[in-house]
C-alpha cells in the first residue's frame, strides 16, 4: 500500500523531471546544427571547424563567419606578415554566384623564435573571423551555399604546405538573427582580435641607425606596462630578431625604438601593437602610423653582417651585402652584380671544360658565314637563358610552396646527379672519339668535329647551364639571394642577367667578327685539344660518383659505375655502325639499346629509398669541426666565444677549392691560437636548418663562411673565394689579436 501509495505521488514528479530532460535535450540538438553550421576540414596537422554566427541571414545583410582552427602541439601557422619565413594562410570563398570576397579579421600574432629567425603567426587555438554578404535576390528561407578553400603552410622544425575545403550552408530568412548557441565562441575570438583604436602615431629615427615609434595612447596604464612590441604588416620594415625597447615620454605616450630592416619610407605603416602588462596580460592594437618625413635607411653593417641578440647575423657580404639593392636602383643593381657573376662563372672549373669545347667549334668554323656564326652564338646564349630561367621558374615554385631552396638545389637531389654523371661520360666519350653525336661520321679534311649547328650550340649552352650550378661566382650569391625574396619578375630578370653573363663572351665573339678571328685557324690542334678536352669532364664525372657516394652510399656509387661501363659499351657500339660497320649492324644497335637500357634501369633499384633530407652536418664533416646547429651555435654566442662557421657541399666544387687552398696548416693553427670554434653545415642534401640560416644572410646557396668574433660584435662574412692569409687574418681578428 505504502508502495502503490509512494508510487502513485512520484510519477508525475518523475514524469516532470523526463520531460525537463528531455526539453534540455531537444534544445541541444536543435543547437547542434548551429554550431557545425559548416564543417570541419581535418589534415595532418590542423583541425579546422567553420562555424555560423546567425540562425538566419537576411538577403543582403552579412553574417560572421568563425574559423576555429587548432594546430597540434609544437607545431605553428603564419599571421599576414609571417616574418622571416614562412607564408600567410589563404582563405577563397566561392557562392553560387561565382567567388567572393571576404573580410577576414586576424587575430593578434605571437613572436615565434626559431634562432636566428623569428617568425610572427600562431600556435595551438586560433580562430579568424570573417564577414561575408548574403546576395540581395537570394530567396529568404532558402540555406545559402558556401564553399571555403583554406590554403597554409604549417611549421614545426620541417614546414609542409596543407590545404583543404568544405562546404557549409547559411541559413536564410526575412530578418536575421544571431545565434546564441555559439555567441560565447564569437565573443572569445573578438577578444582576440586586435582593438582597433584611432590613436596617433608616428615614425621616425631614432638614435643610432634606429627607427622610432611614438604613439598617443589613451585609455592604457602604461605603469603597469611589462613589454610592447610592434608588428608591421610591411615585411621588410624591421628586423624581426632584433628586441624592441619601449619608453613612456614625459608627454605621458610611448615610445618604441625598433631596428629596421630595409628602407623606411616616408609612407603610413600599419600593424599590431601589443602591449603586454605586468600580470602577463597581452592586448592587440590595430594601429597605423605616419610615416617619416623623409627616408630612413636600413643600417649599414660595418665590415659585415650585424649580430641580432640571439647571435645570429643579418645579411651581408665581405665586400657587399644583399642591402645594397635596397632604395631606388637597386633592381638595376642587381641586374649588373648577375650580369658580372655570370661573367666570372666562366672562369670557375665546373665551367671551363664546356666553354674549351665551344672554343674549339668557334675555331672550327671561323671560314663559317657571319649568319651561320651569329645563328651559333644566338643559340647557345638561348639555350644557357632557357636553362636558367626554367631553373629560376622551379625556385619559384618550390618557395611558392614552401620549400626550403637555393642554388644548387637540383645536385641535393641523387637521382639528379647520377643522370648528370651518365651525361657527362657519354659527353666524355663523345670528345675521344669513340662516338659521333647524331651527326655521323663527318670529315673535313681529316678532321673529325663534334656538335656543330644551331641545335648543337643549343645543348651546349644548356650544358654550360647545367655544369655551372656547383659553382659560385663573386657577385652572383648577394644577386641571387636579392632576386630570390622579390616577386616573380624581379627572379627571372636577375636568373636572366645571370645567364647572359655566362653567354656574353661567346656571343661577342659571334656578333663582333674581328674578336673570333683572333682564334687560332683550323687544324690537327682541334682534335688533339677536343680529345685532352674529355678528361676534364672524366674527372668532373668521378667528382659526381664521389658526391653520390655521399648522398646515397657505396651500393649507388656501385650501380652508376657499372652503368657508365654499360653506357661505355653502347657508344662503342654506336661507334662501330657510324664507322662503316657491315655486317651485324642491327645486333650492334640493339646491343647499344640494351646497355642504354640497362644503364638506366640500374638508377631506380641504386637511389630507392635514399631520403631527400639529411641531419644537419652529416656528410664528409670535418674532422676539427663541430657540426652545427642552430641551438648550439646560439650557445656559444651566448658565451661570448669567437665562432667560424662555413657552410658547405660535397657538391659545391668552389667550397672544396677553398677548403683546399684556404683550410690547410695555417687555419688550422690560427683556430686553435685564437681558441675559435670551427663549425660547418654540411647542405649536399636539403636541410631546411640550413636553408634557413642561408636566407637570414639573404643568400641562395653555398659556400658562405661567416666570423663571429670573440665577445658580442657584429658577424662579418667572408668572400666566396678565399686564401688563407685571408681566413688567418680573419681570425686573428675576431679574437682580438689585429687590428
Amino acid at each position: 500500500m505504502n508502495c502503490a501509495t509512494h508510487d502513485k505521488r512520484s510519477g508525475p514528479a518523475i514524469g516532470s523531471v523526463w520531460r525537463t530532460v528531455a526539453a534540455a535535450l531537444g534544445l541541444a540538438l536543435l543547437a547542434a546544427p548551429a554550431s557545425a553550421a559548416g564543417a570541419r576540414i581535418v589534415t595532418d596537422h590542423i583541425s579546422t571547424e567553420i562555424i555560423v554566427g546567425s540562425s538566419a541571414v537576411a538577403p543582403g545583410d552579412t553574417v560572421e563567419i568563425a574559423i576555429d582552427q587548432t594546430v597540434a602541439d609544437g607545431w605553428h601557422t603564419y599571421w599576414e606578415n609571417p616574418g622571416d619565413s614562412g607564408a600567410p594562410t589563404l582563405f577563397g570563398w566561392t557562392l553560387p554566384s561565382g567567388p567572393q570576397d571576404a573580410v577576414v579579421q586576424w587575430p593578434t600574432p605571437e613572436r615565434l623564435p626559431y634562432p636566428p629567425l623569428v617568425n610572427f603567426g600562431y600556435s595551438g587555438k586560433t580562430t579568424y573571423l570573417a564577414t561575408l554578404t548574403v546576395p540581395d535576390d537570394w530567396p529568404a528561407g532558402q540555406p545559402l551555399p558556401v564553399d571555403l578553400t583554406i590554403d597554409w603552410l604549417v611549421c614545426a622544425d620541417i614546414c609542409i604546405p596543407e590545404s583543404g575545403s568544405a562546404r557549409f550552408e547559411i541559413p536564410t530568412g526575412a530578418t536575421s538573427a544571431p545565434d546564441s548557441a555559439v555567441a560565447f565562441t564569437f565573443l572569445s575570438a573578438r577578444r582576440a582580435m586586435p582593438a582597433a583604436v584611432d590613436w596617433p602615431a608616428r615614425l621616425g629615427h631614432a638614435p643610432v641607425d634606429g627607427l622610432a615609434l611614438d604613439v598617443d595612447t589613451s585609455g592604457v596604464d602604461l605603469a603597469a606596462l611589462d613589454d610592447a612590441f610592434f608588428f608591421p604588416l610591411a615585411p621588410d620594415l624591421i628586423d624581426n630578431s632584433a628586441e624592441q625597447s619601449f619608453h613612456i615620454r614625459d608627454d605621458g605616450g610611448l615610445g618604441l625604438t625598433m631596428r629596421p630592416r630595409g628602407v623606411t619610407r616616408a609612407e603610413p605603416v600599419d600593424g599590431v601593437l601589443v602591449l603586454t602588462d605586468t600580470a602577463g596580460r597581452r592586448t592587440g592594437y590595430a594601429l597605423s602610423a605616419d610615416g617619416p618625413e623623409s627616408e630612413i635607411p636600413a643600417p649599414a653593417a660595418a665590415g659585415g653582417a650585424t649580430a641580432g641578440p640571439d647571435g645570429g647575423a643579418r645579411a651581408a657580404s665581405g665586400a657587399v651585402a644583399a642591402s645594397a639593392f635596397d632604395g631606388a636602383g637597386g633592381f638595376l643593381r642587381a641586374v649588373l652584380f648577375a650580369l658580372v657573376g655570370g661573367l666570372i662563372l666562366n672562369l670557375m672549373p665546373c665551367v671551363f671544360p664546356v666553354l674549351a669545347l665551344k672554343a674549339v667549334a668557334f675555331a672550327g668554323h671561323s671560314h663559317a658565314s657571319a649568319r651561320e656564326r651569329v645563328g651559333q652564338g644566338a643559340a647557345y646564349t638561348a639555350g644557357i637563358l632557357v636553362s636558367f630561367l626554367l631553373l629560376a621558374g622551379a625556385l619559384i615554385a618550390l618557395k611558392a610552396g614552401g620549400s626550403a631552396v637555393g642554388w644548387g638545389f637540383q645536385l641535393q637531389q641523387p637521382l639528379v646527379v647520377a643522370v648528370l654523371v651518365y651525361v657527362l661520360v657519354l659527353i666524355g666519350l663523345n670528345l675521344s672519339g669513340l662516338y659521333e653525336i647524331g651527326l655521323g661520321m663527318t670529315r673535313a679534311g681529316g678532321l673529325v668535329h663534334g656538335s656543330s649547328g644551331v641545335s648543337g650550340s643549343f645543348m651546349t649552352g644548356v650544358l654550360a647551364a647545367v655544369v655551372a650550378t656547383p659553382c659560385t661566382a663573386p657577385f652572383m650569391a648577394v644577386a641571387i639571394g636579392y632576386a630570390l625574396t622579390q616577386g616573380t619578375g624581379v627572379t627571372l630578370a636577375v636568373f636572366a642577367a645571370l645567364g647572359l653573363g655566362l653567354a656574353l663572351p661567346f656571343l661577342v665573339i659571334s656578333l663582333v667578327p674581328s674578336v673570333g678571328r683572333l682564334l687560332p685557324s683550323p687544324g690537327m690542334w682541334m682534335v688533339r685539344l677536343r680529345q685532352i678536352l674529355a678528361f676534364p669532364l672524366y674527372a668532373t664525372a668521378a667528382w659526381l660518383v664521389w658526391v653520390l657516394t655521399q648522398q646515397a652510399g657505396v651500393d649507388a656509387m656501385f650501380a652508376v659505375l657499372v652503368g657508365c661501363v654499360l653506357l661505355a659499351f653502347a657508344a662503342w657500339l654506336t661507334g662501330l655502325r657510324q664507322g662503316g660497320l657491315q655486317r651485324g649492324r642491327r645486333v650492334a644497335a640493339l646491343a647499344a639499346v640494351v646497355g642504354l637500357i640497362g644503364a638506366v634501369a640500374l638508377l631506380s633499384p641504386s637511389l630507392a629509398g635514399v631520403p631527400a633530407t639529411g641531419g644537419t652536418g652529416s656528410i664528409a664533416a670535418d674532422a676539427d669541426a663541430e657540426p652545427f646547429t642552430p641551438a648550439r651555435l646560439e650557445a656559444l654566442r651566448a658565451d661570448g666565444k669567437p665562432v667560424f662557421l662555413n657552410i658547405t657541399a660535397a657538391w659545391c666544387i668552389t667550397c672544396k677549392v677553398n677548403e683546399k687552398v684556404a683550410f690547410r696548416g695555417g687555419f688550422r693553427d690560427a683556430l686553435a691560437r685564437n681558441g675559435v670554434t670551427y663549425m660547418t653545415a654540411d647542405w649536399t642534401l636539403r636541410d631546411p636548418d640550413i636553408t634557413r640560416y642561408l636566407e637570414r644572410f639573404e643568400r641562395a646557396g653555398v659556400p658562405l663562411y661567416v666570423m663571429f668574433p670573440k665577445g658580442k660584435g657584429e658577424a662579418t662574412v667572408l668572400p666566396q673565394i678565399l686564401t688563407e692569409e685571408m681566413v688567418v687574418r680573419a681570425l686573428d681578428r675576431a679574437a682580438g689579436q689585429a687590428g
